[in-house]
């Protein structure tokens, strides 16, 4: 497997590094962006709960 590996010319060895680093990058911000946005789910939701509250009471 490293002699394939090794006979890789340089450009194919920089192309699967780089295809692994932008596929690591796009995993981390799927996960901050799943975090993100249950928080404002959660702010919005809140604000829902009080806009009920108050055009119940007219």
């Amino acid at each position: 497997m490293r002699k394939w590996f090794n006979n890789l010319k340089i450009s194919a060895k920089n192309a699967g590094f780089l295809a692994g680093a932008i596929g690591a990058a796009g995993i981390m911000s799927m996960t901050h962006m799943g975090s993100t946005y249950s928080f404002a789910y959660t702010n919005s939701v809140n604000g829902l709960k009080n806009m009920e509250r108050i055009s119940t009471s007219f």
